[in-house]
């Protein structure tokens, strides 16, 4: 089953875009494959971004929309063209920021 989960580092820096004025922009699904890793165990919400040799692939955002005021949904299309991989966790973050 997958799960999903708003981490602690998100909720700062929404809070941090939010008293600068800047746009919360999300553009980058992130692909890793990190070892141990068990689906059945709730997210750590202390999570962050895997290490740099879990990451098996970078894919920009292609389309985003709000579904009610509580939902938003992003996406990315991974084409042909896209190396074989295998993968356990998925990530959606600003490239500027990290």
């Amino acid at each position: 089953m997958s799960q999903t989960a708003i981490t602690l580092v998100f909720e700062q820096w929404k809070a941090q875009q939010a008293a600068t004025g800047e746009p919360v922009l999300l553009d980058e699904f992130i692909f890793a494959l990190v070892p141990g890793l068990d689906p059945s165990l709730p997210v750590d919400r202390n999570e962050t971004l895997p290490a740099a040799a879990q990451i098996v692939h970078r894919e920009s955002v292609t389309r985003k929309g709000v579904i009610n005021e509580n939902a938003v949904v992003h996406s990315a299309v991974l084409g042909a063209n896209v190396g074989d991989f295998s993968f356990n966790w998925i990530g959606l973050t600003n490239k500027a920021t990290g």
